[in-house]
């Protein structure tokens, strides 16, 4: 959706939400194991993994509401030659976990991020300047992680968003 209300002002909001959880799907009986498949591997349990409930649990990496909102205005200057534009954009994550087994190792906090930017271009000659800043407020939440093997000492790894980044950029279209 694209809201333009007055002129040279552009607003787009996002909000999703997901209520989505974990059906019940439990293809092994934990109270006859042998009776799933007869495991020869030598690994603990056979190979097969052990038994978890899952169900009601929330999905990994699915949080129950997004929300994303940019706007921005444009001045016009020199009779309309130039065109000074301001945007912000600003996104926030709820809380979700990173596994199926939604424990406390599992949480992913909340998180929040803002960008700003301000652009002068001319239109009719295709020259443009912008100056940015992504992550504004320079906040690195762990947004995503996985956990290794215990061939690794079940060691994890984490994703962060990109520090803050103070940017220009000048182009020419012809």
């Amino acid at each position: 959706m694209l809201v333009n209300p007055a002129y040279g002002f552009t607003y787009d909001p996002l909000a999703p939400y997901n209520p989505a959880t974990v059906g019940a799907l439990v293809p092994y009986d934990p109270a006859n194991p042998e009776a799933w498949i007869g495991g020869s591997s030598g690994a603990p349990n056979g190979g097969r993994g052990f038994y978890a409930d899952l169900e009601g649990n929330e999905l990994p990496n699915a949080p129950r509401l997004t929300a994303n909102i940019g706007s921005q205005y444009t001045f016009f200057l020199e009779g309309g030659d130039w065109e000074l534009t301001f945007r912000g954009d600003y996104y926030f994550q709820s809380k979700s976990f990173g596994r199926v087994y939604n424990t406390e190792f599992d949480r992913l906090r909340a998180w929040d991020n803002m960008n700003v930017a301000v652009m002068l271009t001319r239109p009719e000659s295709g020259l443009s300047f912008q100056l940015y800043v992504k992550n504004l407020f320079k906040k690195m939440p762990i947004t995503g992680f996985f956990v290794n093997s215990d061939d690794n000492g079940l060691t994890t790894n984490v994703f962060t968003p990109d520090p803050r980044i103070i940017g220009f950029n000048a182009s020419m279209k012809f």
